[in-house]
């Protein structure tokens, strides 16, 4: 009986322990690929997937997932994250510290241009609901896949090819931008992609992307 309690209490510490697992804070790197991660957990027990760091400044890191875009304070980053930014939290003169409203614009600046680095092609295919300034579609993906042709400086050049399966997506910013001719092919910005419980979210310009990505997730 004395053993039968005592396996019971090992049982249920163990349960506890799972249900409330966070992952240690670490990075694993993609190969010998600067920048890029297999994933990525962090001191919040946020866990990102198939990370590709965009740019960062003294304080924070901007980069691209599974799930869209994020930027994060690099405080809250895994220490291997922290070496490769160059990371230094006591860097106190820093010109985000004493100016940090002109520190603020520069930054935002500074992510909707890499935002704007990053279009894709969709094509519309039905059009939906339109709500609070955004377009419920069912769009086709574009695919960015290298061909064996070259441009005139030696690099192999891309097309896109467009997928089979329409998939639904939000359009921020659609409204009347909505394309005239019979492709239906516009020109977007990702923000959340293949999110398993919501359709995928795209907006028309840089700056829209930006804003949408700065909500609390809560508010998205």
């Amino acid at each position: 009986m004395k053993t039968l309690l005592i396996l019971f209490i090992i049982a249920a510490a163990h349960n506890v322990r799972a249900q409330t697992y966070v992952p240690k804070p670490e990075a694993k790197q993609l190969g010998n690929v600067p920048g890029r991660y297999v994933f990525i957990a962090t001191h919040t027990g946020e866990l990102y997937k198939e990370v590709q760091i965009i740019r960062f400044t003294n304080y924070d890191v901007f980069f691209t997932h599974t799930k869209g875009m994020e930027t994060l304070k690099l405080a809250d980053m895994p220490v291997e994250i922290q070496k490769a930014c160059g990371f230094n939290p006591f860097a106190a003169d820093s010109p985000e510290v004493s100016t940090p409203t002109k520190a603020a614009e520069k930054k935002r600046a500074d992510d909707i241009a890499a935002i704007a680095k990053s279009p894709v092609n969709i094509r519309i295919v039905v059009y939906g609901i339109e709500r609070a300034g955004s377009t419920l579609c069912e769009i086709n993906r574009m695919t960015q896949v290298k061909t064996n042709k070259r441009n005139f400086s030696g690099e192999y050049m891309f097309k896109d090819v467009e997928s089979k399966t329409p998939v639904k997506a939000y359009i921020l910013g659609l409204g009347d931008n909505k394309p005239d001719d019979e492709k239906g092919l516009i020109k977007v910005y990702p923000c959340m992609i293949d999110d398993p419980f919501h359709p995928s979210v795209y907006a028309m310009t840089p700056e829209a992307a930006y804003e949408w990505l700065s909500k609390p997730k809560a508010e998205r």
